[in-house]
């Protein structure tokens, strides 16, 4: 397969996720974002099929059965798990400056920590909330990545440059569920001009995510329409029928969460997937107590991570809930509901 046919069943129909593993992993380079939902092509399609065979929307159900085996023994709305905590970090500086009660931040420091992986993909916003990918290698560097981004970005448009960057040795990945199911399709996939590269791979850290934003419901409807200045706030949630916001100087902000939906990517309404459930552990704020966050372990490796983290004190747990994490499940199973035609 190769790029005519991305273009007829994904982007023409505005099927596109936004993870930008078409772009990444196109040898020829010949592919980029730049204002559209869509990615452009500035030169000939040279045939390769990288392309195609990463995006998370060409799955076909024999492919995401195959890939789904891996994750996991149950099953459910939120797909296969190993177990399910609430926690949230023991480091008051990752609290201060995080969101989801600081557990993402506090995972890939462990990771990096343990040395199971050297680099952390993550996504950066500067003051303006312009969002771009960073490769963080300290736990330093991962401050400037630990609150939530609702607007989109591209998170895999440069993964190729990563994988073959000879100072990257091991990676962590972290993103929403249609990154995560293109960060397993690269695994998967025999990739042209990437080879062996795509095994640098080593750990995928999952986010709860519904939909997501384009820029403008910050450029065009917050700022100019509610009068909030996007280089003022501090940060974003959504927490049901709601967008709360948190400004600097603490004043809070709640919007219906119906006003925003002029602003969402098209192509989430082809979404399936909630909680992330590819991922080695998914990390969200719904279905949890005040307070702490979800975190569910879907590997080995993914439990085995986290039952260190219990065992040195870097995150607090508190007695796990299903009644409380209903809402969660709640949540999966209409957004599952929601796209009842697609697989990615």
């Amino acid at each position: 397969m190769y790029l005519p046919y991305l273009e007829e069943d994904v982007w023409n129909p505005r099927r596109c996720s936004g993870c930008g593993a078409c772009v990444g992993t196109c040898t020829a380079k010949i592919l980029e974002f730049e204002n559209r939902e869509e990615p452009d092509s500035f030169a000939s399609c040279r045939f390769l099929g990288n392309c195609y065979n990463v995006c998370p929307r060409t799955m076909t159900k024999e492919i995401a059965a195959e890939i789904g085996k891996k994750f996991g023994e149950n099953g459910g709305p939120i797909g296969g798990y190993k177990e399910r905590y609430f926690a949230r970090s023991n480091n008051d500086d990752i609290l201060k400056n995080s969101q989801s009660y600081g557990i993402a931040t506090t995972i890939l420091s462990q990771l990096l920590k343990d040395d199971i992986v050297d680099s952390c993909l993550v996504v950066v916003a500067d003051e303006n909330y312009n969002t771009i990918t960073k490769i963080a290698r300290t736990p330093d560097d991962l401050k400037q990545s630990s609150k939530s981004k609702y607007l989109w970005t591209p998170v895999l448009k440069n993964i190729q440059d990563h994988l073959l960057d000879d100072s990257v040795k091991s990676l962590a990945i972290v993103g929403v569920p249609c990154v995560v199911q293109a960060v397993r399709r690269i695994q998967e996939a025999e990739l042209v001009g990437i080879g062996k590269a795509k095994n640098k791979i080593k750990f995928v850290l999952g986010l709860f995510c519904f939909e997501i934003f384009k820029k403008e419901l910050l450029t065009e409807y917050l700022a100019k329409e509610k009068g909030i200045e996007p280089e003022k706030i501090l940060k974003m949630n959504v927490a049901g029928k709601f967008l709360d916001i948190e400004m600097d100087d603490g004043e809070k902000i709640r919007i219906d969460i119906k006003e925003t939906k002029p602003f969402v990517r098209k192509g989430c309404s082809h979404c399936r997937d909630f909680t992330a459930e590819w991922a080695d552990i998914s990390v969200g704020n719904v279905g949890s107590p005040s307070d702490y966050g979800v975190v569910i372990t879907r590997t080995e490796l993914g439990e085995s991570v986290f039952q260190r983290m219990i065992e040195k004190k870097t995150v607090d747990t508190t007695e796990f809930s299903p009644e409380t994490f209903a809402l969660a499940e709640k949540l999966s199973g209409f957004k599952r509901k929601r796209s009842p035609h697609t697989i990615g």
